[in-house]
């Protein structure tokens, strides 16, 4: 069963587990998840958005510029289209409207967790350790 949610929704979910959505700190942190979780083609929200000042992408867990993004872009990304404010990764970044409705990774201070990818039942979790 895949359990797709809107960015809002998503993170909403991650805030009542106690976490958020996923800061992926670089592209080899990402391969690593990839490669953990078996993703395949599958569209998986992150915390990286700009709802809130419309000009730059913030991590949800601390506000803070998401500046790791730079190197993970698909070519033509990010959209300038206006409500475009909400990252999703596939192999790289790219950004959607929020209402989308997409798997998501929400992260705990030490653990990430995959909630509804593919391969997974409906109430399996995968962790990962952080680095």
């Amino acid at each position: 069963m895949n359990e797709l949610k809107s960015w809002d929704d998503a993170m909403t979910s991650c805030v009542n587990m106690g976490g958020t959505l996923a800061t992926v700190a670089d592209l080899t942190e990402w391969d690593d998840i990839k490669f953990y979780l078996h993703i395949g083609p599958v569209n998986v929200w992150i915390g990286a958005n700009k709802k809130m000042n419309k000009i730059t992408y913030v991590w949800t867990d601390d506000l803070n510029q998401a500046t790791e993004l730079n190197g993970m872009w698909a070519a033509g990304y990010p959209k300038s289209t206006a409500g475009y404010d909400c990252v999703f990764l596939l192999s790289e970044a790219f950004n959607d409207p929020c209402s989308n409705t997409y798997s998501y990774l929400c992260m705990e201070p030490a653990v990430f967790y995959s909630l509804m990818m593919m391969e997974c039942s409906p109430n399996t979790l995968h962790t990962i350790p952080l680095k």
